[in-house]
């Protein structure tokens, strides 16, 4: 999962929360329970030395479709 594996490469704590949940970026079952489909509003935080870097990276993953979208990706919401 490309979203678990750029969360990893960074040493702040990353969190993802859609509406009701809040999980641990870097585990792959956290983030599958999250359910999270397309229109789906996801906010991502972090905290740590590479915290706006992480936030930067894995929203702009989001924004870009995971690379499997053509054209504009249906981003509603992304929070730091």
């Amino acid at each position: 999962m490309q979203l678990v594996e750029l969360a990893n490469g960074f040493s702040s704590k990353v969190e993802i929360t859609n509406s009701s949940l809040t999980v641990d970026a870097k585990s792959i079952m956290s983030v599958m329970r999250l359910g999270a489909a397309q229109g789906i509003v996801l906010t991502i935080r972090a905290e740590g030395d590479d915290a706006e870097q992480a936030v930067a990276a894995l929203a702009k993953l989001v924004e870009d479709g995971f690379g499997e979208m053509e054209g504009d990706a249906n981003v509603v919401s992304l929070g730091e």
